[in-house]
């Protein structure tokens, strides 16, 4: 996927909640959110009330390892920004309300812990995030670029940091980091405002260093109460120091073998420690350890014996308590701002969150025990939603007498049939229509009394769990597009026939279950390219042939399970990397072991392999799919081996829109797809197959047949079915009408649409436009920064829903789908953004194409079929003006949609709700290369608030219809004004004026420069550069002095890089401005015939950006007036063909002298006001310049002397003034600018006499 497509998730969960096995934990400032990383990479934001009730709402993806650390990493509310850190290096940036990756980075070291510390320099704050883990310095990385800035070092004894503690002085305006090494020796750092003010400078070393024997420390905190003491957990001991000088106040053992895992101040007087197991004690503090105290240091340097402190508190387990599989994290957090809690926080590996709110008063009974405040794992609120969140085929899935669905454990989409292959845990694999089983599990309608819908198919040949699927014509053409693959866990690998269903295949040559199915890279050896790859439990792997039915290869001595597999083609070779660190290299020809390596010899084999062919690695899901061009993917994620797949719905809008226009363009009556017309179809059009979902069925008759059989039957195995079966085979082919895209416009449409804001508009939604409501919240995701995906958790609204269902007991009536709506445009101003672009730019085509509704193309099932409402029933000849009837209403439903959406949705959502766009990220993608997705930026910028006045917006916003794109590339500026394109209002009316200018023109510029070929759809590249040409000519004619000013200063810098010498000349010949010099005389060209006036104003800047884009050379061989027409029209500018120079006259009153063969210019001054026309003589010899301002005509004499004539190239040439003469003024025959442009011109009519001619015919002869 491009990393700028506008594609947008949405994910159907399941009934299972994914495993959550919590690392870390982390309570943002405001006490309002709970972040919780897990060890297999994902991170958990939960919501948390005042009264600290938990729900979780999103998960987000990006890490690919164990998360070791979170931080937040901003101190202001209004941007709450947190970090997070994995065991691979990882680092990211995620801004908490959306859930959306900032900034990513890959370090070579991995971090254990991160702390958040701001300073400010003058009135600026910025903050760093101070890094310790598996190395011997602590880190300092900007907090917002995550770049490493400079790094605090040991001279003495360095060692990894175990732990650290920054302690802030309010009294002095050093800080100091205080850190202990894994060897127990305590090292102290200090930070003033030049160290933080340092980047890439030398390592700032330790001012102290001291050992306190604390090895295996676990926590170190300083008390912000007193801002004396120092708490050091470690894991048979817990001691208080003196933070002035480092002295023992106070040390505790543990007791009955408990490991202490950390610990907090709570207040002056008390500490909370916690242990390995998941128990907390709070323990007063002796007098000795209270600088309030009198006896204060009393016991530094003695061995006082039962010093062992009061225990106040200790917390309570749940009862319910059950067996963990690693221990639980512990973290203590407090409020500083209202409310004040005092919170302990506890994640255990079952995904469960615990809360203990802290008193400050001790209690009344010592060693009382403290309950739980709250506690929720992800399963339980999964559990307690109504309705239970979907699966992808649940409703095919539900067993009798079960209520569970049964679980689907592998999955594969094949795109180019819109087939969602699913294997499942009792062994069978199902094949159904992607886009109308995900309309079953989110939306109203019809199929909700049909048992059994969709229409599917059942494959039965495993005896047990399907793990792993695989469509191979999907990776590689050179398969055979029937064959799917199946492993499973009884070691059984299948190959399947997906038209017919027939089992072609079992390979039983493994002696454990099949974990992953991979196919071969292209150049290897003719007989492997058919083959495909099994890597099994039992440590083997197959290359197993589809052509031959045989294992070609069985490679099983591997002692470790295998973690990644890659190929030496040009060797024939198959390379196995194990867990252990071992490679194995085998022949794959022959099947033997070529040899078996470690250390690295391996790491060495394996990184040589990357070079010649990419690594498949196994169990290491990427999070997004590599695909292009297909409006919809699905894809199956788990977050754990051991979880049931749950499946993320990509939608590509673009694709989605071209898709429909191609169709459109294709289909000229608004029929829909059957078998009989994909069989009809040319050939031809197959060339656009990755457009064309759903012209894929290039098969024999028989196969077609098959395909269609499939579609029409459920697979029961009863009598009366076979009967059914074989008459609905008999009946006509026409009775399959399946249009995928308009399918997936439907669901997609459905989902975005903002449900229960506007009564009449809903109706008009499912009457007319043929949308259905849903039943079920959405939960929507977030594709940002290098692939970093949030998908909300369904219990994303859980507040809602609670509100709904008291609601309904008081007897108002309210449907779930009236709160799913209103809430997608309150969640985030990023989700508000990508989702208002997504559904009035396909709200727009759609409006543009032919009767473009879903009613009748929804699933209709050809036994219970009657003739459909309107598309074939409603041609008839005679009956015109009821077609034409249902084409307004429908093109009215789509403009009221849009403009809702567009305008009315702040007002109807509140102003207190609504999440107002993102300007910056309508700014990145008004250059979006669908023109779709660039029209409706003026509409969505209008309701951002960073513009001070915003532009207000038109009531309706129906923009001008697509035309084919032969039309469209004449289209007329004001037909793309027309069309609600205007992106000067976006950028040159809202952002400051040179920011914006310079960017977009520089932006414009390079996405222009592609070329435009003809044909339906463009290509990416070419439909950016019409949209790029658009905007240029918009851009220049809305502020055309700004645009001349703007290029011409650009061509005065590269002009000054080209005269500094031959080092930077390659730069400067491919640079933008360079590339782009055609563009910018079309743009000229377009402002000298529309705004002449202003194009006068500034002649000389024209005239400079002309002769940098028009080659020298050509001017001297063909003329100004060949080359550049549209300049020569104006009465101030004349070119020499004998002396190859050019002459403007400029408004101040001097002449602007250019040679064309050095390209240097020569400024001269004869005139008081600006000049009105000048001319060459004839032999080049003079000048004549005029201005009407000061009633003179000037005279100059061109230099005869022998270096002028030759040209050379550093001469300048001699200009004086010869003769001057006064002239009566020209009147102009009305006010108007452009006939001031027209006033005289000068006419030679020989070496020596010129006639100066008026625009009303009165003529003044003069001579030289």
């Amino acid at each position: 996927m491009s990393g700028n497509s506008l594609v947008l998730p949405i994910v159907l969960w399941g009934r299972n909640a994914p495993t959550h096995c919590i690392s870390s934990l982390l309570v943002m400032d405001d006490l309002a959110t709970i972040i919780s990383g897990c060890h297999d990479g994902q991170i958990c934001i939960w919501d948390m009330t005042p009264d600290l009730k938990i729900n979780p709402r999103a998960l987000l993806f990006g890490h690919t390892a164990s998360v070791t650390c979170l931080s937040k990493a901003s101190a202001s509310s209004d941007k709450q920004y947190m970090v997070s850190a994995s065991e691979s290096g990882e680092m990211c940036l995620w801004d908490v309300n959306d859930g959306r990756c900032i900034e990513f980075t890959k370090l070579a070291c991995a971090h254990t812990g991160i702390q958040f510390y701001q300073f400010t320099i003058g009135t600026q704050r910025e903050g760093r995030l101070l890094c310790n883990g598996h190395y011997p310095e602590i880190l300092v990385v900007d907090a917002t670029s995550l770049e490493v800035l400079y790094s605090l070092v040991s001279k003495i004894s360095p060692d990894w940091i175990s732990s650290m503690s920054i302690i802030r002085s309010h009294r002095t305006q050093e800080d100091t980091v205080v850190a202990v090494s894994v060897t127990g020796i305590l090292k102290v750092w200090i930070i003033t405002a030049e160290v933080s003010r340092m980047q890439d400078m030398d390592p700032v070393f330790e001012e102290e260093s001291k050992p306190i024997y604390c090895q295996g420390c676990q926590s170190i905190s300083f008390c912000t109460f007193t801002q004396l003491s120092l708490l050091v957990v470690c894991s048979k001991y817990w001691r208080v120091f003196d933070a002035g000088d480092f002295s023992l106040l106070c040390s505790v053992p543990s007791e009955n073998d408990q490991s202490w895992t950390g610990g907090e101040f709570i207040a002056a007087d008390k500490v909370i420690i916690w242990t390995e197991d998941g128990c907390s004690y709070i323990y007063k503090l002796p007098a000795s350890c209270l600088p309030a105290s009198e006896s204060f240091r009393s016991n530094v340097g003695k061995t006082a014996e039962g010093s062992i402190p009061p225990l106040v508190y200790s917390i309570a387990d749940r009862a319910d308590k059950q067996l963990l599989i690693c221990p639980p994290v512990t973290r203590f957090f407090y409020g500083r701002r209202e409310p004040f809690h005092k919170l302990l926080v506890q994640g255990d590996s079952a995904g469960r969150l615990s809360l203990w709110s802290i008193p400050d008063t001790s209690p009344l009974q010592p060693l009382s025990s403290l309950q739980v405040s709250s506690t929720i794992s992800l399963q339980e609120a999964f559990d307690k939603l109504t309705p239970l969140p979907a699966g992808i085929i649940d409703q095919l899935s539900v067993l009798p007498g079960s209520e569970d669905p049964v679980k689907v454990t592998a999955s594969v989409y094949i795109p180019s049939q819109g087939r969602l292959v699913c294997g499942r845990e009792d062994g069978s694999i199902v094949l159904v229509p992607a886009t109308q089983t995900a309309i079953v599990q989110l939306l109203q309608g019809e199929h909700m009394l049909r048992r059994g819908w969709p229409p599917h198919r059942t494959l039965r040949g495993h005896r047990n769990k399907v793990t792993c699927l695989l469509y191979p014509h999907q990776i590689s053409p050179r398969y055979d597009q029937r064959s799917l693959v199946s492993g499973g866990v009884d070691f059984s690998v299948i190959v399947w026939d997906i038209f017919t269903g027939e089992m072609k295949h079992i390979f039983c040559v493994h002696g454990g279950e099949i974990t992953q199915l991979l196919v071969p890279p292209e150049n290897c050896s003719t007989r492997v390219q058919h083959c495909v790859c099994s890597v099994a439990s039992d440590h083997s792997v197959g290359l197993l042939s589809l052509r031959e039915r045989k294992c070609i290869m069985l490679a099983s001595r591997h002692l470790f399970p295998i973690q990644v597999i890659k190929w030496r083609p040009c060797d024939d070779y198959l390379v196995v990397g194990c867990s252990d660190g071992s490679v194995y290299v085998w022949q794959m020809d022959t099947g033997a072991l070529d040899r078996c390596v470690m250390g690295i010899t391996a790491v060495e084999i394996l990184d040589a392999c990357d070079k010649a062919v990419p690594a498949r690695i196994l169990h290491g899901e990427g999070n997004l799919p590599k695909y292009s061009h297909n409006a919809l993917m699905v894809q199956a994620m788990k977050t754990n081996l051991t979880d049931p797949d749950m499946h993320v719905l990509f939608f590509d809008v673009e694709a989605v829109i071209i898709q429909l226009l191609t169709e459109e363009a294709q289909r000229p009556n608004p029929t829909l797809v059957s078998p009989e017309t994909l069989q009809k179809a040319p050939g031809g059009v197959d060339k656009g197959g990755s457009f064309l979902a759903n012209k894929i069925f290039k098969q024999v008759k028989e196969t077609i047949k098959e395909n269609i059989k499939e579609h029409l039957l459920d697979e029961d195995e009863d009598e009366e079915e076979e009967m059914r079966r074989r008459e609905e085979k008999s009946k006509s082919l026409s009775l399959l009408e399946y249009n995928l895209t308009m399918d997936t416009a439907k669901l997609f449409m459905s989902c975005l649409h903002a449900w229960g804001l506007n009564g009449t508009l809903d109706e008009v939604c499912m009457s007319r436009l043929g949308m259905l409501r849903p039943h079920t919240p959405i939960s929507f995701g977030l594709i940002s920064r290098g692939g970093h995906m949030s998908l909300m958790l369904p219990t994303f609204k859980d507040s809602l829903l609670r509100q709904l269902y008291r609601g309904a007991a008081e007897g108002r009536k309210l449907s779930v789908s009236e709160i799913v709506g209103k809430g997608t445009y309150g969640v985030s101003r990023a989700v508000t953004t990508q989702h208002l672009l997504s559904v009035i730019s396909l709200a727009n085509t759609l409006m543009g194409m032919t009767n473009a509704t879903f009613v009748g193309e929804h699933m209709k099932k050809a036994p219970a079929r009657s003739l459909p409402a309107m598309p074939a029933a409603a041609l008839k000849p005679g009956e015109p003006p009821v077609f034409m009837c249902v084409c307004v209403c429908i093109l009215s439903g789509w403009s009221q949609l849009a403009a809702m959406h567009c305008v009315m949705l702040p007002d109807l959502l509140g102003l207190d709700k609504f999440r107002p766009p993102l300007l910056e990220m309508l700014a990145r993608r008004w250059q979006d290369r669908c023109l779709e997705v660039c029209k409706i930026h003026t509409y969505t910028s209008g309701t951002a608030p960073e513009t001070a006045q915003p532009t207000p917006p038109p009531p309706e916003a129906p923009p001008a219809e697509p035309k084919a794109p032969e039309e469209e590339m004449d289209v007329t500026d004001d037909d793309i004004t027309a069309a609600g394109f205007n992106l000067s209002t976006l950028y040159i009316l809202k952002l400051p004026l040179s920011l914006s200018l310079s960017r977009s023109l520089s932006l414009s510029l390079s996405l222009s420069l592609f070329s435009i070929t003809m044909g339906l759809p463009l290509n990416p590249a070419a439909d950016s550069a019409r949209s790029a040409r658009h905007a240029l000519s918009l851009i220049a004619t809305a502020r055309p002095p700004a645009f001349i000013t703007t290029i011409a200063k650009e061509v005065h810098r590269h002009t000054a890089m080209q005269s500094q010498g031959s080092q930077s000349q390659q730069n400067v010949h491919t640079t933008t401005l360079a590339r782009a010099k055609t563009e910018i005389l079309r743009v000229i060209e377009i402002l000298i015939e529309k705004m002449p006036s202003d194009v006068v104003d500034l002649l000389v800047e024209v005239m400079d950006i002309i002769m940098y884009c028009i080659e020298g050379s050509l001017v001297k061989k063909k003329g100004l007036s060949e080359c550049f027409p549209a300049i020569c029209k104006f009465y101030m500018v004349a070119y020499c063909d004998r002396s190859y120079r050019v002459a403007v006259g400029a408004r101040q009153g001097s002449v602007a002298l250019y040679d064309v063969r050095t390209g240097k210019c020569q400024h001269i001054h004869g005139h008081k006001g600006p000049i009105t026309a000048v001319s060459f003589a004839p032999d080049g010899r003079y000048l004549a310049t005029y201005s009407n301002a000061d009633s003179h005509i000037c005279f100059w004499q061109m230099n005869t002397s022998l270096l002028g004539s030759i040209g050379m190239l550093n001469s300048a040439p001699q200009l004086r003034c010869i003769k001057t003469y006064q002239v009566p003024p020209v009147q102009p025959a009305s006010p108007g600018s452009q006939n001031a442009l027209k006033l005289a011109r000068l006419i030679w009519t020989s070496n020596r006499n010129v006639i100066l001619m008026a625009h009303d015919g009165k003529e003044h002869r003069f001579m030289v």
